[in-house]
Protein backbone atom coordinates (compact mmCIF):
# COMPACT_ATOMS: atom_id res chain seq x y z
CA UNK A 1 0.00 0.00 0.00
CA UNK A 2 1.26 3.48 -0.95
CA UNK A 3 -0.57 6.15 1.10
CA UNK A 4 -1.31 9.63 -0.17
CA UNK A 5 1.16 11.12 2.31
CA UNK A 6 4.68 9.71 2.75
CA UNK A 7 4.86 7.45 5.82
CA UNK A 8 8.62 7.92 6.22
CA UNK A 9 10.81 8.66 9.25
CA UNK A 10 12.95 11.69 8.27
CA UNK A 11 16.07 10.60 10.18
CA UNK A 12 16.16 7.08 8.74
CA UNK A 13 17.84 6.31 5.43
CA UNK A 14 15.86 4.84 2.59
CA UNK A 15 17.42 1.43 3.19
CA UNK A 16 16.68 1.59 6.92
CA UNK A 17 13.12 2.62 6.15
CA UNK A 18 12.62 -0.43 3.94
CA UNK A 19 14.27 -2.66 6.53
CA UNK A 20 11.80 -1.39 9.13
CA UNK A 21 8.80 -2.12 6.89
CA UNK A 22 10.25 -5.53 6.02
CA UNK A 23 10.33 -6.41 9.72
CA UNK A 24 6.75 -5.16 10.15
CA UNK A 25 5.70 -7.36 7.22
CA UNK A 26 7.42 -10.34 8.82
CA UNK A 27 9.74 -11.11 5.90
CA UNK A 28 12.37 -13.80 6.58
CA UNK A 29 15.57 -12.16 7.83
CA UNK A 30 17.66 -14.09 5.33
CA UNK A 31 15.67 -12.64 2.42
CA UNK A 32 15.24 -9.04 3.59
CA UNK A 33 18.31 -7.56 1.88
CA UNK A 34 17.34 -9.16 -1.41
CA UNK A 35 13.82 -7.75 -1.21
CA UNK A 36 15.19 -4.31 -0.33
CA UNK A 37 17.63 -4.32 -3.25
CA UNK A 38 14.86 -5.34 -5.67
CA UNK A 39 12.48 -2.68 -4.35
CA UNK A 40 15.08 0.10 -4.54
CA UNK A 41 16.09 -0.96 -8.04
CA UNK A 42 12.48 -1.14 -9.25
CA UNK A 43 11.79 2.51 -8.37
CA UNK A 44 15.22 3.88 -9.27
CA UNK A 45 16.44 5.21 -5.91
CA UNK A 46 19.29 2.77 -5.22
CA UNK A 47 21.89 5.55 -5.39
CA UNK A 48 20.07 7.51 -2.65
CA UNK A 49 19.33 4.54 -0.40
CA UNK A 50 21.91 5.46 2.27
CA UNK A 51 20.82 9.08 2.61
CA UNK A 52 18.35 10.23 5.31
CA UNK A 53 14.78 10.48 4.00
CA UNK A 54 14.63 14.15 5.02
CA UNK A 55 17.21 14.90 2.30
CA UNK A 56 15.13 13.30 -0.46
CA UNK A 57 13.34 15.43 -3.02
CA UNK A 58 9.55 15.24 -3.14
CA UNK A 59 9.70 12.96 -6.17
CA UNK A 60 12.21 10.59 -4.55
CA UNK A 61 10.12 10.43 -1.37
CA UNK A 62 7.17 9.28 -3.45
CA UNK A 63 9.41 6.74 -5.19
CA UNK A 64 10.53 5.43 -1.79
CA UNK A 65 6.88 5.15 -0.75
CA UNK A 66 6.32 3.10 -3.91
CA UNK A 67 9.30 0.94 -2.96
CA UNK A 68 7.62 0.28 0.40
CA UNK A 69 4.45 -0.75 -1.45
CA UNK A 70 6.39 -3.04 -3.80
CA UNK A 71 8.45 -4.63 -1.00
CA UNK A 72 8.04 -8.44 -0.98
CA UNK A 73 6.67 -8.33 -4.55
CA UNK A 74 2.94 -8.29 -3.67
CA UNK A 75 0.47 -9.39 -6.32
CA UNK A 76 -2.00 -6.62 -5.37
CA UNK A 77 -0.94 -3.02 -4.68
CA UNK A 78 -3.11 -0.06 -3.65
CA UNK A 79 -1.71 3.32 -4.74
CA UNK A 80 -3.53 6.25 -3.15
CA UNK A 81 -2.70 9.47 -5.03
CA UNK A 82 0.80 8.10 -5.69
CA UNK A 83 1.89 11.21 -7.60
CA UNK A 84 0.27 13.78 -5.29
CA UNK A 85 2.31 16.87 -4.49
CA UNK A 86 5.05 16.45 -7.10
CA UNK A 87 5.90 18.54 -10.16
CA UNK A 88 4.91 17.39 -13.69
CA UNK A 89 8.40 16.04 -14.49
CA UNK A 90 8.55 13.97 -11.28
CA UNK A 91 4.99 12.79 -11.91
CA UNK A 92 5.97 11.41 -15.32
CA UNK A 93 8.90 9.56 -13.75
CA UNK A 94 6.58 8.04 -11.14
CA UNK A 95 4.26 6.91 -13.93
CA UNK A 96 7.20 5.19 -15.60
CA UNK A 97 8.00 3.39 -12.33
CA UNK A 98 4.41 2.22 -11.89
CA UNK A 99 4.18 1.18 -15.54
CA UNK A 100 7.40 -0.87 -15.37
CA UNK A 101 6.22 -2.58 -12.18
CA UNK A 102 2.82 -3.68 -13.50
CA UNK A 103 3.84 -7.15 -14.77
CA UNK A 104 2.23 -9.96 -12.76
CA UNK A 105 0.58 -7.47 -10.44
CA UNK A 106 -2.84 -5.88 -9.97
CA UNK A 107 -2.50 -2.18 -9.14
CA UNK A 108 -5.50 -0.26 -7.81
CA UNK A 109 -4.86 3.46 -8.36
CA UNK A 110 -6.86 6.34 -6.90
CA UNK A 111 -6.15 9.72 -8.48
CA UNK A 112 -7.65 13.11 -9.27
CA UNK A 113 -5.40 13.37 -12.33
CA UNK A 114 -7.45 11.79 -15.12
CA UNK A 115 -4.47 11.80 -17.47
CA UNK A 116 -2.75 9.57 -14.92
CA UNK A 117 -5.69 7.16 -14.93
CA UNK A 118 -5.73 7.06 -18.74
CA UNK A 119 -1.96 6.45 -18.87
CA UNK A 120 -1.69 3.75 -16.21
CA UNK A 121 -5.02 1.95 -16.05
CA UNK A 122 -6.61 -0.66 -18.29
CA UNK A 123 -9.95 -0.15 -16.52
CA UNK A 124 -11.22 3.08 -14.99
CA UNK A 125 -14.04 3.70 -12.55
CA UNK A 126 -15.33 7.25 -12.10
CA UNK A 127 -16.66 7.96 -8.61
CA UNK A 128 -19.02 10.90 -8.10
CA UNK A 129 -20.27 11.77 -4.59
CA UNK A 130 -19.11 8.41 -3.29
CA UNK A 131 -20.95 6.42 -5.97
CA UNK A 132 -19.33 4.46 -8.81
CA UNK A 133 -20.82 6.19 -11.84
CA UNK A 134 -19.20 4.05 -14.54
CA UNK A 135 -16.53 1.40 -15.07
CA UNK A 136 -14.66 0.30 -18.18
CA UNK A 137 -11.60 0.77 -20.35
CA UNK A 138 -10.67 4.36 -21.29
CA UNK A 139 -11.87 3.78 -24.85
CA UNK A 140 -15.13 2.20 -23.67
CA UNK A 141 -15.88 5.22 -21.46
CA UNK A 142 -15.13 7.64 -24.29
CA UNK A 143 -17.26 5.68 -26.75
CA UNK A 144 -20.25 5.15 -24.46
CA UNK A 145 -20.33 8.35 -22.43
CA UNK A 146 -18.42 10.85 -24.53
CA UNK A 147 -20.66 13.68 -25.65
CA UNK A 148 -19.83 14.95 -29.12
CA UNK A 149 -16.59 15.80 -30.86
CA UNK A 150 -13.84 18.33 -30.31
CA UNK A 151 -12.55 20.16 -33.39
CA UNK A 152 -9.33 22.15 -33.61
CA UNK A 153 -9.45 24.23 -36.79
CA UNK A 154 -7.64 27.00 -38.62
CA UNK A 155 -10.19 29.00 -40.55
CA UNK A 156 -10.67 32.54 -41.88
CA UNK A 157 -14.33 32.82 -40.89
CA UNK A 158 -14.96 30.78 -37.74
CA UNK A 159 -18.46 32.15 -37.14
CA UNK A 160 -19.78 31.01 -40.52
CA UNK A 161 -18.08 27.63 -40.03
CA UNK A 162 -19.93 27.16 -36.74
CA UNK A 163 -23.24 27.95 -38.44
CA UNK A 164 -22.49 25.54 -41.29
CA UNK A 165 -21.47 22.73 -38.92
CA UNK A 166 -24.65 23.18 -36.88
CA UNK A 167 -26.79 22.87 -40.01
CA UNK A 168 -24.82 19.99 -41.55
CA UNK A 169 -24.63 17.89 -38.39
CA UNK A 170 -27.97 18.93 -36.84
CA UNK A 171 -25.99 19.55 -33.69
CA UNK A 172 -25.22 22.11 -31.02
CA UNK A 173 -21.94 23.77 -32.04
CA UNK A 174 -20.06 26.16 -29.79
CA UNK A 175 -16.67 27.87 -29.78
CA UNK A 176 -14.68 26.77 -26.74
CA UNK A 177 -11.79 29.14 -27.42
CA UNK A 178 -10.52 31.23 -30.33
CA UNK A 179 -7.24 32.98 -31.14
CA UNK A 180 -7.19 34.74 -34.52
CA UNK A 181 -7.62 31.95 -37.14
CA UNK A 182 -7.37 29.12 -34.62
CA UNK A 183 -10.47 27.87 -32.84
CA UNK A 184 -11.47 24.94 -30.67
CA UNK A 185 -15.06 23.95 -31.40
CA UNK A 186 -17.37 21.56 -29.55
CA UNK A 187 -19.94 19.62 -31.60
CA UNK A 188 -22.65 17.97 -29.54
CA UNK A 189 -26.03 16.48 -30.40
CA UNK A 190 -28.71 17.22 -27.82
CA UNK A 191 -29.81 14.17 -25.91
CA UNK A 192 -32.40 13.64 -23.22
CA UNK A 193 -30.60 10.55 -21.98
CA UNK A 194 -29.14 10.76 -18.51
CA UNK A 195 -25.43 10.42 -17.91
CA UNK A 196 -25.83 6.94 -16.58
CA UNK A 197 -27.95 5.70 -19.48
CA UNK A 198 -26.98 4.16 -22.77
CA UNK A 199 -24.90 7.20 -23.66
CA UNK A 200 -25.35 10.43 -25.58
CA UNK A 201 -26.42 10.57 -29.17
CA UNK A 202 -23.45 10.76 -31.55
CA UNK A 203 -22.94 13.67 -33.93
CA UNK A 204 -22.77 12.55 -37.59
CA UNK A 205 -19.01 12.47 -38.12
CA UNK A 206 -19.31 12.17 -41.91
CA UNK A 207 -21.33 15.39 -42.07
CA UNK A 208 -18.72 17.18 -39.95
CA UNK A 209 -15.92 16.04 -42.26
CA UNK A 210 -17.84 17.03 -45.40
CA UNK A 211 -18.44 20.50 -44.00
CA UNK A 212 -14.77 20.95 -43.08
CA UNK A 213 -13.42 19.58 -46.37
CA UNK A 214 -15.88 21.64 -48.39
CA UNK A 215 -14.51 24.98 -47.21
CA UNK A 216 -11.50 26.53 -48.92
CA UNK A 217 -10.69 28.77 -45.94
CA UNK A 218 -10.13 25.78 -43.61
CA UNK A 219 -6.37 25.21 -43.86
CA UNK A 220 -5.98 22.67 -41.06
CA UNK A 221 -8.19 20.72 -38.66
CA UNK A 222 -8.23 17.78 -36.28
CA UNK A 223 -11.14 15.84 -34.80
CA UNK A 224 -10.85 14.10 -31.43
CA UNK A 225 -13.03 12.34 -28.90
CA UNK A 226 -13.91 13.95 -25.57
CA UNK A 227 -11.31 13.61 -22.81
CA UNK A 228 -11.89 11.59 -19.65
CA UNK A 229 -11.98 14.90 -17.79
CA UNK A 230 -14.93 16.02 -19.93
CA UNK A 231 -16.72 12.74 -19.17
CA UNK A 232 -16.07 13.13 -15.44
CA UNK A 233 -17.44 16.68 -15.51
CA UNK A 234 -20.53 15.43 -17.33
CA UNK A 235 -21.26 12.92 -14.57
CA UNK A 236 -20.51 15.52 -11.89
CA UNK A 237 -22.93 18.02 -13.47
CA UNK A 238 -25.63 15.35 -13.72
CA UNK A 239 -25.13 14.53 -10.04
CA UNK A 240 -25.30 18.23 -9.09
CA UNK A 241 -28.53 18.62 -11.06
CA UNK A 242 -30.05 15.57 -9.33
CA UNK A 243 -29.06 16.87 -5.89
CA UNK A 244 -30.45 20.32 -6.71
CA UNK A 245 -33.75 18.75 -7.80
CA UNK A 246 -33.96 16.76 -4.54
CA UNK A 247 -33.28 19.92 -2.52
CA UNK A 248 -35.93 21.80 -4.46
CA UNK A 249 -38.52 19.08 -3.86
CA UNK A 250 -37.69 19.00 -0.15
CA UNK A 251 -38.25 22.76 0.07
CA UNK A 252 -41.80 22.59 -1.35
CA UNK A 253 -44.29 23.09 1.52
CA UNK A 254 -46.81 20.32 2.03
CA UNK A 255 -50.31 21.26 3.22
CA UNK A 256 -52.24 18.94 5.45
CA UNK A 257 -55.89 18.91 6.45
CA UNK A 258 -58.62 16.86 8.05
CA UNK A 259 -61.61 15.70 6.06
CA UNK A 260 -64.84 14.44 7.48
Amino acid sequence: YCPQFDALVPELTGREMLRFYASVAGLPESEVEGYIADALQSVGVSEFSDRPCKNYSGGNKRKLSLAVAYLAAPRIVFLDEASAGVDPVARRKLWEVIWRSRAGRCSVVTTHVLEEAATLCSRIGIVVSGVMACLGSPQHLKTRYGAGLQLDVECDDVSSLVTELAEAASAEVSIVEQHARYARIQVQVSSSKAAGGAGPERPPVAAVFRALLGREDVTDFSVTQPTLEAIFLRFAKAQEAAEAAETSMAAVPVSTGLFS
